[in-house]
């Protein structure tokens, strides 16, 4: 199911619709084969995340999960596999706690590396993704 364009959630309406966990930016539900990416904004870029939108072009680029070096495991793993494993992917922004906004469906474009500080200043190694925006017709 993918919601209207600008539909809000709270955390437990996102978790009882889409069948995944209350926290965490990327959420996979195996059940329901849906993967949820959340920008938080300012808390997101206090940690060393930078996720930026370019409707215009179609595109996201989203930042991998994790402060240390991050690697293609796990969560940035499902990111990569999504379209080849037939799941759908839906943004949402969270521009403040428990206020969660459906923005777009998007799929995996491709990815790159680059060194970026994490939340305490420290370099690391950080995927960012490029997803293309969908259309939401």
């Amino acid at each position: 199911m993918i919601p209207r364009k600008n539909q809000q959630f709270t955390e437990k309406e996102l978790h009882s619709e889409f069948g995944v966990q209350y926290i965490a930016g990327i959420r996979k539900s195996i059940k329901n084969k849906i993967i949820i990416l959340i920008n938080s904004y300012q808390q997101e870029s206090k940690k060393g995340y930078n996720n930026m939108i370019d409707e215009t072009a179609g595109f996201v680029t989203y930042t991998g999960h994790g402060q240390d070096d991050q690697t293609m495991t796990r969560h940035n793993k499902s990111i990569l596999e999504s379209k080849n494993e037939g799941y759908t992917m839906l943004y949402f922004d969270k521009p403040e706690p428990n206020r969660l906004i459906f923005r777009f469906p998007v799929e995996y474009h491709s990815h790159s590396f680059e060194e970026k500080k994490n939340i305490v200043g420290l370099m690391r190694q950080v995927i960012l993704f490029k997803l293309r925006i969908l259309d939401t017709k």
